[in-house]
């Protein structure tokens, strides 16, 4: 076991990744405002603000309950799916398809909850779709070597439009019908832990003289927590026992070590094939996961679209997070941030501001292509990723 630790950069396992993490999103947020003093000042779109005012706005906005809360619920679709990715990627295999296993998800488990309603055979249905998918990109990619970026394209090709006929053939073009779906859970009406979740919740003493004020500067975690879907609960339960079994097992070393150094592990007598497949096929079911929460979790619904982009965030976090579980599931987190307050601002906009919303709609990616060209960070991928195992270079 010593041997193949040996066999791993002890520079992947990243030190003060909180810190950096902190300075990540400081970095970002002052992205942020910059881009909105460009917006006021520099094309005219509206009123002048100064750097100091839009950073009071911004703030407060960053501080609102509502806000937090819809960054948990459009973060946690993008945050499962990224943990996901890692667990390919690891292996050495590049799954771009992430999309598509979202959207084939998404559009599955409703027409489960559709046909049965029942929205926990509709969540298995949703997990079994994109285990399916990442079954079909693992067969080309590892059994009959197929280019993996190729293969990607084609899956989330394949899903788009395979979602689009179907949801003719049943529903209309756009969307399907409403469906069963899931309910979200109040913590604070759960007996013995209820009352106590409630005590900690910052929200309930906005009002109280003295401490009010202050208590709104600081983020409300137990507030933004409650209220989710079930499957929100799941997916941030999951993001520990993956770390556990990615960096703290055997099978997760073995993995890890495939994805470095393929002829090695083979030496050592792993099974570097079966390891890659179930990795993929982990990551397509993981991804199936984050696209039923889009749909059943959400929403009650399938529409067209819906994925908005959000397996390629996730793709973009895991790398943000340096191939790390816990990097990807907050690198999720920043990127559902701006997303939330890209919406918000849609909704309401800047006082003065006579901006387009698509300018607003466009903050999370810029801040994914900064991340990913290295402005807030650098990060090295496993040295064998994207190369297929081939048994005669042993």
């Amino acid at each position: 076991m010593s041997s193949l630790k040996s066999l791993l950069d002890s520079k992947t396992l990243t030190k003060n990744r909180w810190v950096k993490f902190i300075l990540s999103f400081l970095i970002a947020y002052e992205i942020l405002v910059v881009y909105l003093f460009v917006l006021s000042s520099v094309l005219g779109l509206g009123e002048v603000y100064s750097l100091y005012a839009l950073n009071i706005f911004v703030f407060r906005e960053v501080m609102d309950p509502t806000m937090l809360s819809s960054m948990v619920a459009l973060s946690v679709p993008i945050m499962i799916t990224a943990v996901g990715a890692t667990f390919n990627e690891r292996a050495g295999v590049i799954n771009i398809g992430l999309e598509g296993i979202m959207i084939w998800s998404a559009w599955f488990s409703v027409y489960v909850s559709y046909l049965t309603g029942n929205v926990w055979l509709a969540t298995l249905g949703g997990i079994f779709a994109g285990a399916v998918l990442g079954l079909l990109h693992a067969v080309l990619t590892i059994t009959f070597k197929a280019e993996q970026v190729v293969t990607g394209v084609a899956v989330n090709l394949l899903a788009l439009g395979v979602t689009e006929v179907l949801n003719r053939a049943i529903w209309e073009p756009a969307r399907s019908d409403p469906v069963t779906s899931f309910s979200p859970v109040d913590i604070t009406q759960i007996p013995l832990i209820g009352p106590i979740y409630d005590f900690f919740i910052l929200s309930n003493y906005y009002n109280v003289p003295g401490i009010g004020g202050v208590l709104r500067l600081v983020p409300d975690v137990f507030g933004m927590l409650n209220n989710h879907n079930p499957l929100t609960y799941i997916a941030i339960a999951l993001v520990p026992a993956c770390h556990i079994f990615l960096f703290k097992t055997k099978y997760g070393l073995r993995i890890r070590v495939i994805g470095e150094h393929p002829q090695a592990a083979a030496t050592a007598g792993i099974n570097v094939r079966l390891y890659q497949y179930f990795a993929v096929i982990l990551s397509g079911a993981l991804g199936g996961l984050g696209g039923t929460i889009l749909s059943i979790g959400t929403s009650n619904k399938f529409i067209s679209g819906m994925t908005g982009g959000k397996g390629f965030l996730a793709l973009a976090a895991m790398i943000f997070g340096k191939w790390t579980i816990i990097g990807a599931a907050l690198a999720s987190f920043l990127f559902g941030f701006f997303f939330a307050f890209g919406i918000n601002l849609s909704a309401g906009g800047i006082k003065g501001f006579v901006v387009p919303i698509e300018f607003y709609q466009m903050i999370p990616f810029i801040v994914t292509i900064l991340a990913l060209a290295g402005v807030i960070g650098k990060a090295r991928a496993p040295k064998s990723i994207g190369i297929p195992y081939s048994e005669d270079e042993e």
